[in-house]
């Protein structure tokens, strides 16, 4: 469903993307291959990713730099990234 493995159980070049990232790897590489970063510019690009980084900010600091972002189109893509991993974890559970 998210692409990181071919069915013949071989890495695809987002899962070494996600290898590669050691904290909240599927999000940000999701974000990457959404093409999330290419209309920002480099301080905002900092500014989000800091929010991934920084294990102690609040839900609503996060919500504070995403609101300061001019693009937009950055929400509903988070949104949507959010929603596919949501349910992919979901389903994974039901696996169980």
């Amino acid at each position: 469903m998210l692409h990181y493995i071919k069915s013949d159980h071989t890495v695809e070049l987002k899962g070494r993307v996600a290898c590669e990232i050691s904290n909240h790897e599927l999000m940000i590489t999701e974000l990457v291959f959404e093409s999330v970063f290419s209309d920002l510019h480099p301080a905002e690009i900092v500014a989000l990713l800091s929010c991934f980084v920084f294990e102690q900010v609040l839900q609503n600091n996060f919500v504070q730099v995403c609101l300061q972002l001019r693009n937009k189109a950055f929400f509903p893509c988070l949104h949507s990234v959010v929603k596919t991993e949501a349910n992919v974890w979901e389903n994974s559970r039901a696996d169980q």
